[in-house]
């Protein structure tokens, strides 16, 4: 804490940490591991990974009922149609039709019965009414603090975002075409994003200022996300200090103001990790096919979505024995039915854009030697929350900025 204090009051653009703070800083993490080496998660287990309650593959995917069976045939038949309707140019938007009931269909077979035909209203065990009310209190919060000055004129000095006002109304006057291209803003962002925030125009009003709230919905999404996954594997208390950071963090205000789709990752990395932790702690194979949806999702909105993907990835090779990798075929499936139709439509043009993106991907006239972005940026990510001396618009210091480190 009182590393924090220092690097807080001693930041300064443009000048480098001072090495006492990074010394205290590293020394206050090392302490804190040392204390909590051994504890449990918030599943009363010893050991967090065997409170993993992850079943085989014919238990998750359940019996092979005349039902099941016939919601994987109308998943098959849908999805069949859609590649080879986009394999044949279709640019129509009543393909994500075909692409939802083939999502919905493959679904059926990992729902439980019991839980279709016992439980026909939903019903919340009153232990949790707290965390409803904290998490209902921090949206409400959150979407107040940024939508009272929303298009205020000091957050309409860059004007390169109207190209995302353009398309969202361009959609809203002329339907929906081509929506799993990455030919959207500026022949370069995923056409998806741009119809999320048409859809939000669309249920609230056409005006300029729906178009950014659909930036503040995005954030507000992820906060309940952010305190189930915290909940989930340190406990109330966790999950109360994560939301909060989150719900006043500087940066996030700033993108929640301009219409770009940044913050449009944001609730996709959040539900997809979240889904997965969940799905393996309760050995629900529906939890984990929805996991796998939403990180396919990433494909179709800000490039650094897609991040979740291989933090998955690296999460199941080191955790799991090669036998038990099988039992995480929903998230797999998941990913398949949602990454699929831009795969279809884009083929190769699907990473190479992905990776133009990316440390390097720029001429070096632009971001300068790959090696010294790649240093820089490692260099500035390991006290990121700490200590940052970049300056940007609207925004500067670091990610646990001092409103943040008093909450």
């Amino acid at each position: 804490m009182l590393a924090q204090v220092y690097l807080t009051l001693a930041n300064e653009p443009g000048r480098d940490a001072p090495a006492l703070g990074i010394f205290a800083l590293v020394a206050g993490f090392a302490l804190f591991a040392l204390g909590a080496f051994g504890h449990s998660a918030n599943d009363d287990s010893a050991d967090a990974l065997a409170g993993l309650n992850i079943r085989g593959m014919g238990a998750a995917a359940g019996k092979m009922t005349p039902a099941n069976v016939g919601a994987l045939g109308v998943g098959l038949i849908t999805m069949a149609t859609l590649a080879f309707r986009l394999l044949s140019g279709s640019e129509s938007g009543w393909d994500m039709l075909l692409w939802l009931v083939a999502i919905c269909a493959f679904a059926v077979p990992f729902i439980p019965r019991s839980n279709v035909y016992a439980r026909l209203r939903l019903s919340v065990p009153r232990r949790y009414f707290a965390d409803i009310a904290i998490v209902l209190a921090l949206v409400g919060v959150f979407v107040g603090l940024n939508t009272h000055d929303l298009t205020d004129w000091y957050y309409s000095a860059i004007g390169d975002e109207y190209a995302f006002y353009g398309i969202a109304t361009d959609i809203l006057e002329n339907g929906v075409t081509r929506p799993f291209s990455q030919d959207g803003v500026y022949n370069h962002h995923p056409y998806l994003s741009s119809v999320y925030q048409a859809a939000v125009m669309w249920v609230f009003n056409e005006e300029h200022f729906w178009w950014k709230f659909s930036s503040v919905l995005s954030g507000a999404l992820a906060i309940p996300g952010i305190y189930a996954l915290g909940y989930v594997l340190g406990g109330r208390k966790a999950a109360i200090v994560s939301a909060v950071l989150f719900s006043f963090s500087h940066y996030i205000f700033v993108h929640a103001h301009v219409g770009y789709n940044n913050l449009g990752s944001v609730p996709i990395a959040v539900w997809s990790i979240a889904l997965f932790v969940l799905g393996l702690r309760k050995g629900n194979a529906s939890l984990l096919y929805a996991a796998g949806i939403i990180a396919g999702l990433g494909f179709y909105t800000h490039y650094s979505a897609r991040a979740v993907v291989p933090i998955l990835l690296i999460f199941g090779l080191t955790a799991f024995k090669p036998r038990d990798l099988l039992r995480l075929f929903p998230v797999v499936l998941g990913f398949a039915m949602a990454f699929l139709p831009t795969f279809l439509v884009e083929r190769e043009a699907v990473f190479t854009r992905m990776f133009s993106q990316a440390a390097g991907g720029y001429a070096e006239s632009v971001s300068g030697q790959f090696g010294e972005r790649i240093f820089g940026n490692i260099k500035n990510n390991l006290f990121a929350f700490n200590y940052n001396p970049d300056v940007h618009t609207w925004v500067s210091g670091a990610l646990l900025d001092p409103v943040s480190a008093v909450l």
